[in-house]
């Protein structure tokens, strides 16, 4: 009997755990997740390569490499491994990167000094952004939760998850580079807990990749989609996209599900994208009701209305015609119309 492939994370070493460590301890632990581990690319020639980190800092991308001395020192490798570490960044520069290395012994006995060095190819205050259109190389295992090998940051995340929820504390923040396996690590947080689930993505591509992970770890759960056209909203574990479920909050009670896991982005856009909706609703709702937009009142309406917004508990007539500078009479004329239109 053949037995199932173990599942690593695409981090390649301790020393690259290492380095994400003081990357967080530089520009902050949130920055962390703009990092790309083993980026894939290909050089001059066309052959599959991998960057160590890739991240993209005001519009150029930027390298970088970490080199333990058994696979990158010249006195201990063949001249081939040699004048092809030399190939590989000679391809990364041509495809217009920054390249930037440090040797695995500098961040384990210098560490403050790999940080000030960070900060000065970097910026004290850079400017990273998610690579559009990137996927983390998805490769063709199997994966079994039941035989699936975790990292050591992903088994210390979900200790931390789960001791927190022993405090009864409801919410966290997970960060780790991209491509390190947070995904996992959610999927497997999420079956330990073992409630109705809910993940939102911002990309169609993101969602895909969720749902084949959740299929694939947590077998017994059905997985359903939330996407474009795709609405399986009565799926145990439903893989949204922020902009379908935005859009169909109506669908969903509060108390649908147990847990519930969005990348930091995510949040962001969901929170823009309901005050939009909400915005949109008040404005039809307004038109049907017959209540005009700030934009087509009147100076003296306006000026009301920009009174009562700052004070909307206020009501009387007398007070708010001094505040707003118009006479008693035109308060009281307009204030029931102002009223509806600053809602309750």
């Amino acid at each position: 009997m053949t037995s199932m492939p173990t599942y690593r994370s695409a981090s390649g070493s301790s020393a690259e755990d290492l380095f994400i460590e003081l990357f967080s301890d530089t520009f902050g632990a949130e920055k962390a997740g703009y990092l790309y581990s083993q980026y894939p690319f290909s050089d001059i020639y066309q052959n599959s390569r991998f960057a160590d980190f890739l991240i993209e800092n005001g519009g150029r991308k930027v390298a970088i490499e970490i080199d333990d001395e058994a696979s990158h020192n010249p006195k201990l490798v063949s001249q081939n491994k040699f004048c092809d570490d030399l190939l590989k960044q000679n391809s990364m520069i041509y495809l217009g990167w920054d390249v930037y290395r440090w040797a695995v012994r500098q961040i384990q006995q210098q560490p403050e000094t790999v940080k000030d060095e960070l900060r000065v190819f970097l910026g004290q205050h850079p400017s990273f952004k998610e690579i559009e259109d990137y996927l983390p190389t998805q490769r063709g295992k199997s994966l079994d939760g039941s035989q699936l090998e975790l990292k050591e940051h992903q088994k210390q995340a979900l200790a931390a998850l789960e001791k927190m929820r022993c405090n009864f504390e409801t919410i966290a923040l997970l960060y780790h580079a991209t491509g390190t396996g947070k995904t996992v690590t959610a999927v497997m947080d999420a079956k330990r807990f073992g409630k109705r689930t809910l993940f939102l993505a911002h990309t169609v591509e993101l969602v895909d990749q969720a749902t084949k992970t959740f299929r694939e770890l947590w077998p017994r759960a059905t997985v359903g989609r939330y996407v474009e056209s795709m609405k399986q909203g009565n799926a145990f574990v439903v893989c949204g996209s922020i902009q379908s479920v935005a859009l169909n909050l109506e669908r969903f009670k509060p108390d649908d599900f147990g847990y519930a896991h969005t990348r930091e982005e995510c949040e962001e856009k969901l929170k823009v994208l309901i005050q939009q909706l909400n915005a949109e609703q008040k404005t039809i709702l307004d038109r049907l009701r017959g209540v005009p937009s700030p934009e087509k009142l009147t100076k003296k309406q306006r000026q009301i209305w920009e009174y009562m917004k700052i004070y909307p508990d206020e009501t009387n007539y007398s007070t708010i015609a001094k505040g707003a500078k118009v006479t008693r009479h035109t308060v009281a004329k307009h204030f029931e119309m102002i009223q509806k239109m600053l809602g309750p």
